[in-house]
């Protein structure tokens, strides 16, 4: 694998990242390789909306994994899969990617069997969530290609 380039700083503000098209598509496919790293291995992937559903979409198709959102752990069919792996881009707080273990613990599925997988986190605080398997920590806010106004 190629060593990957970090985010681009958008001119004139150093505290947020741009992220291309090209490159968006480079880092979900780098969580093929992360994904293989989780042990034991999920048998599910939940995909927090918004940034999380894509690469979500991607992990459960490359692996052949059943694929839920954040709104269905509330009623997430555990035991039938008992070890999903909760996905997101960009994890800052950590508050959505506690809220969404809660609901899968809720739904029966034991805390020490959930594990979360996100491209960037935030260095400094870091998150406060267990488990959770990351590509890069970042001190910017991330700033996604299809979040630009058209110029005409």
């Amino acid at each position: 694998m190629t060593p990957h380039p970090r985010p681009e700083y958008r001119a004139g503000d150093e505290r947020e990242w741009f992220v291309t098209a090209e490159r968006y598509l480079e880092t979900v496919e780098r969580f093929r390789g992360l994904f293989k790293t989780i042990t034991p291995r999920p048998d599910s992937v939940v995909g927090i909306k918004r940034s999380g559903l894509f690469p979500a979409v991607f992990l459960s198709h490359v692996f052949a994994l059943p694929m839920f959102t954040d709104g269905e752990a509330k009623v997430f069919p555990y035991p039938k899969f008992a070890r999903p792996v909760v996905v997101d881009l960009a994890v800052w707080s950590g508050g959505s990617m506690r809220h969404t273990y809660g609901r899968l613990a809720r739904s029966g599925v034991p805390r020490e069997n959930i594990t979360g997988l996100a491209a960037w986190i935030c260095a400094d605080p870091r998150p406060d969530v267990d488990r959770l398997h990351y590509l890069e920590l970042t001190d910017r806010i991330m700033h996604f290609w299809y979040y630009e106004e058209e110029t005409p």
